[in-house]
């Protein structure tokens, strides 16, 4: 979202364009965790209500706060049509009620506000996921719930592919935003769990390494041929699912690495972002809005510099951990009442 178009940063600017694949991976791990965490509180008491009061704890304090404090800005903002072209598009009522993703779908567009809006609809997808997947795990065997998550895996690319027959243009924001055609991700990384679970993961060592190298090449092939946008035919159609098992594949590859393979990932900058990358994803776009707009009180701070990059992520960067500090993680202690 913000590497410089001009400057001398541009040059590097083409490997910007597949950052949104980034949603892919937070996917997978997504549905590694909750999976590992589902499996082993199964028939504990208050298994469903821990799980979803845990899950909330961490996810909707923030996200309603941005969404009251993006629809504060909107509305009170100096440009009014901005505000009229929202309500337009529908309002925050459905991103209160987490079904921007569908609205998204249904109109075939975005938001026309891109002040911390867009990014939501991924946290949509989670949360529809998180109300539905409990129940799954609750009711079926180790062996059963791995047969329904490949089914899932399946069933998303078909669902794709029949809706790219059928509503090849009308239907391009809808297979990038609902839960149901995106869950073949949700579902690998289910699948990693269960697999690790089991004591399984070596196993397939040297299958992943295959498939990072195939499904590597497939994807440069995509991205070659049909660009690294996220709503060309075949990428909405195998493409996603192909990120999903590269993203699978490098996560297997990372359990089963030794100590020493691992220590870039315990590198302790890289550790602190992963603890505050949820405000990172949820803040991002306001923060480097508001970066901006003090900074050009200063200097040109046109959108795409280096500049604004800077500035960008350090905006980003600062916002996020003010709110891991002073909010997040005071809001976290309340998960000791709901122990999984």
């Amino acid at each position: 979202h913000f590497w410089p178009t001009h400057g001398p940063l541009a040059s590097f600017h083409p490997l910007s364009t597949v950052g949104w694949m980034g949603v892919d991976l937070f996917f997978v791990l997504s549905g590694f965790l909750i999976t590992s965490v589902l499996v082993g509180s199964t028939g504990k008491p208050n298994y469903y209500r821990n799980f979803i009061a845990r899950r909330a704890l961490r996810i909707l304090p923030l996200y309603y706060g941005c969404v009251a404090v993006f629809t504060t800005m909107a509305y009170f903002g100096p440009d009014r049509e901005v505000w009229i072209s929202f309500m337009r598009w529908g309002g925050p009522g459905w991103f209160l009620c987490y079904m921007g993703n569908v609205r998204m779908a249904m109109l075939n567009e975005l938001p026309t506000i891109a002040l911390g809006f867009v990014p939501l609809w991924s946290l949509q997808v989670e949360e529809q996921f998180y109300l539905l997947y409990p129940v799954l795990v609750a009711l079926c065997s180790f062996r059963t719930l791995r047969r329904v998550l490949a089914g899932c895996v399946v069933a998303a690319l078909v669902l794709r592919s029949f809706t790219l027959i059928q509503f090849p243009v009308s239907g391009e924001v809808a297979r990038f935003v609902l839960m149901p055609l995106r869950m073949d991700a949700l579902a690998l990384g289910g699948l990693v769990a269960l697999a690790n679970r089991e004591g399984r993961l070596r196993s397939y060592k040297t299958l992943c390494r295959w498939c990072l190298l195939g499904g590597g090449v497939a994807l440069c092939c995509i991205i070659v041929f049909a660009g690294p946008t996220q709503f060309s035919a075949a990428m909405q159609s195998i493409g996603y699912t192909l990120i999903a098992v590269l993203c699978a594949c490098g996560l297997v590859l990372v359990l089963v690495a030794e100590k020493r393979s691992k220590a870039i990932l315990r590198w302790a900058p890289l550790v602190y972002t992963g603890e505050i990358a949820y405000g990172l994803y949820i803040l991002h776009t306001p923060a480097q809005w508001i970066a901006r707009t003090i900074a050009s009180q200063v200097v040109e701070c046109e959108r795409g510099s280096t500049l604004h990059f800077v500035l960008a992520m350090l905006a980003s960067y600062a916002a996020a951990a003010i709110s891991w500090k002073f909010f997040e993680s005071k809001i976290l202690r309340l998960k000791e009442h709901f122990a999984g």
